[in-house]
């Protein structure tokens, strides 16, 4: 018996020495491992500069490295230029206090990379307020009221607009992302010249004079719940786009977009900006909502491809009755406005009628108040008849039915508003 236990002792003494042997090996070899990484990849602690001056601003953005968060406190700063910062993970400029936002002048971002402007009010004028340009790639502008001076509300003038752009990027930019923001008192939200993998989305764009989203020379692009101008003080001369396609555009989604004319009315999706064999390809159009006093809801020019047009909702307002053209080389399931005289089920498109409510295919068959002629149409007038086919089936239901449950751009008369002449 004594001699058993000896045994047993000296066995679980020796599996204790053995268990801390490879305890402190493994722990030696995690700490080699560890220097030797460290000496190939230096770990880097991001750094937080808090500024409260256009020189702290200024000296922050030439000291930061990858990484680091610039917030600013609230208050006027200056126009800002970052050029040549290719960082590899985003410098972030934001404000500190997101219910006061800081507010910048013009931001020229020149041939640089991972640079994000979040939680900001930016207020420029001459050619645009923001400007992304010279193979600049992964620029975010987020969560920010981007704007030129402020027409006066109570009589604005097409010729008092103090920039041109709100958002100007080109030359071989990429992975440029525009997300929530109001882009207002400008002649044009938004330009895109040159870049591919672009994105927008959930942007409001108001009071323009012309166009609020333009794009052209773009491979890559999703267009997406952004909304367009209720206010619009155009030139005589000019007319206006909701979005216009001044170049070729291919492999693009345009998916959940939202033009409701309020004082002017305005083109919709518009790809004819190019003469360019094969401008406009691959593009998929879907879940849109366009209503206007205009012919052109959906259009693409004979240099255009395998494009897919389907779920849109595009009608056309009671104040001057016309058929709207919807092109594409898919197209499926929309719902469109058309005279009386042609109106039809077509290729599962339903192309609507508002002239006899007593006939077939009539607006009120398929939307609970579209029937308005001078009131402003709302969000709420698209509700779908219960068990039409605009409740399950065709046009933009789905986008019709998530804006019904949250508040948009559209819920409200806006703050001036002009009935068109009759």
């Amino acid at each position: 018996m004594a001699v058993e236990l000896e045994i047993r002792v000296n066995i679980n003494q020796a599996f204790r020495s053995a268990t801390e042997m490879i305890n402190k090996t493994a722990a030696l070899m995690l700490l080699v491992a560890t220097f030797a990484w460290s000496a190939i990849c230096p770990i880097a602690f991001a750094t937080t500069y808090h500024v409260s001056s256009d020189i702290e601003l200024n000296n922050a953005i030439g000291t930061a490295v990858s990484g680091d968060t610039i917030k600013l406190a609230a208050g006027v700063y200056g126009s800002i230029t970052i050029e040549g910062k290719r960082f590899t993970s985003f410098l972030t400029i934001v404000s500190s206090d997101n219910a006061n936002l800081s507010k910048l002048g013009n931001v020229d971002i020149i041939d640089s990379s991972f640079i994000k402007l979040d939680s900001l009010e930016i207020e420029g004028s001459g050619s645009q307020v923001v400007y992304i340009r010279d193979a600049s790639t992964d620029i975010h502008i987020l969560n920010s009221d981007i704007h030129g001076e402020l027409l006066d509300r109570n009589a604005p003038s097409s010729d008092a607009f103090s920039a041109s752009f709100g958002i100007r990027a080109l030359g071989g930019v990429a992975r440029i992302r525009i997300e929530n923001n109001t882009i207002h008192d400008v002649k044009n939200a938004t330009a895109v010249f040159g870049g591919n993998d672009i994105t927008l989305r959930e942007n409001r764009c108001d009071w323009v004079q012309s166009d609020c989203y333009k794009f052209g020379g773009v491979d890559t692009l999703l267009f997406e719940n952004n909304f367009g101008a209720r206010n619009v003080y155009r030139l005589p001369t000019s007319h206006v786009d909701f979005m216009q396609a001044q170049g070729f555009v291919r492999n693009g989604v345009f998916r959940g977009n939202v033009a409701i004319m309020g004082n002017e009315s305005f083109q919709g999706l518009f790809f004819g900006g190019n003469d360019v064999v094969d401008a406009y390809i691959n593009n998929l159009i879907e879940d849109n909502i366009i209503y206007m006093i205009n012919g052109n809801g959906i259009t693409f020019n004979e240099f255009s491809s395998n494009n897919t047009v389907r779920y849109n909702t595009v009608l056309h307002s009671l104040r001057a009755p016309s058929n709207v053209n919807v092109g594409g080389d898919v197209k499926e399931f929309n719902v469109i406005s058309s005279r009386k005289s042609r109106s039809r089920i077509e290729n599962n498109n339903h192309y609507i009628q508002y002239e006899d409510a007593t006939a077939a295919l009539h607006y009120s068959d398929y939307y609970k108040d579209l029937v308005k002629d001078a009131e402003l149409v709302m969000i709420e007038d698209f509700r779908p008849i219960v068990n039409s086919p605009a409740d399950l089936q065709v046009g933009a239901f789905r986008r019709i039915k998530e804006l019904l449950k949250v508040r948009t751009p559209f819920d409200s008369i806006p703050i001036l508003y002009l009935l068109l002449a009759d």
